[in-house]
């Protein structure tokens, strides 16, 4: 199943597949697949799954908090619109201005803890 929603192109697909491995709904919970069909769906424009990675990384749920690379993911969510990552950019104290850090898919195994300055 996982390999088949990597082969679609489909970003609203993606995202709600992503939100079933994120929070273990009809799958077992894999924060990796989560991120891996986020990824693939905000490469692609989807504010989302934009917004999804972000709150993973800023929250820790791949196992190591990363604000930096979550932020850069809000970041872009925010800019498309998507009220909730301007809320947690708020939340976080974040100005978008001053992100520096790009948006990139990291999975759990490789995440180490960056804060915003």
């Amino acid at each position: 199943m996982f390999e088949q929603l990597l082969t679609t192109a489909d970003t609203r697909t993606l995202s709600e597949w992503a939100k079933r491995y994120e929070d273990g709904v009809s799958v077992p919970r894999d924060i990796d697949r989560a991120i891996e069909l986020y990824c693939k769906a905000a490469r692609r424009g989807d504010a989302q799954a934009q917004y999804g990675l972000g709150s993973i990384y800023t929250e820790g749920r791949a196992g190591t908090r990363n604000e930096a690379l979550g932020a850069a993911w809000l970041k872009l969510a925010a800019r498309k619109g998507n009220g909730s990552a301007r809320k947690m950019l708020g939340a976080l104290g974040i100005n978008p201005s001053t992100i520096k850090q790009k948006p990139s898919c990291v999975l759990s195994a490789d995440l180490t803890t960056a804060i915003v300055t």
